[in-house]
């Protein structure tokens, strides 16, 4: 009877071992799939698009009243984890004024954004585009765009984000020149993917 016990500890022993053995081959196995799952969702965050814009009610003495609204798109592709080359997009409505532009540029994030972080950003572009004012003409439009502002990541992969952008450009109507100046806040979202 004893000699019946010590055998079947001896059993349970070596299939407690095994046991053992299979978490352990079973913990390796889910963190080298956790691992290569994670590189890959990384290498596949190489592209980000976003849409931000704004809308403003304006009253003016001398000008009357008018709504203007503001539309930003942009795609950018990641050249390291924190730095994009940046195609983009924008178009303007106001009462008898109209311009839209195209322009490439950069992106830079101060770091890599987790859900909940505030990231801030810099980013830059030149713009070329065409302007179209009721009673005066068409022509053409030339900018450069410097700001920056902040991404609060609700997501690993999407953010809420707030720019300021001092936008220094010159238009061209009917061979008269003005420079311009505009400093325009606007808020959006990015996706990455």
């Amino acid at each position: 009877m004893f000699a019946n016990l010590i055998l079947r500890v001896q059993r349970n022993l070596q299939t407690l071992k095994g046991y053992k053995m299979n978490i352990s081959k079973k913990l390796l196995a889910v963190a080298i799939l956790a691992a290569v799952s994670s590189t890959a969702f990384a290498a596949e965050k190489g592209n980000e698009l976003s849409v931000y814009g704004n809308i403003q009610d304006q009253i003016s003495p001398s000008t009357g009243s008018g709504t203007t609204t503001t539309i930003n798109a942009s795609y950018g592709k990641y050249m390291t984890d924190r730095l994009l080359i940046t195609g983009s997009a924008f178009i303007m409505d106001n009462t008898g004024f109209k311009m839209i532009t195209a322009g490439v540029g950069t992106k830079y994030y101060f770091k890599v954004g987790q859900k909940g972080d505030f990231v801030p950003f810099v980013a830059g572009s030149v713009q070329l585009g065409s302007i179209n004012i009721s009673g005066v003409g068409s022509g053409n439009t030339f900018g450069l765009d410097l700001g920056g502002g902040a991404s609060y990541f609700v997501t690993e992969t999407a953010s809420l984000d707030g720019h300021i952008d001092g936008v220094f450009g010159s238009e061209s109507i009917g061979g008269n020149s003005t420079s311009t100046t505009n400093l325009n806040f606007t808020v959006g979202i990015t996706q990455r993917f």
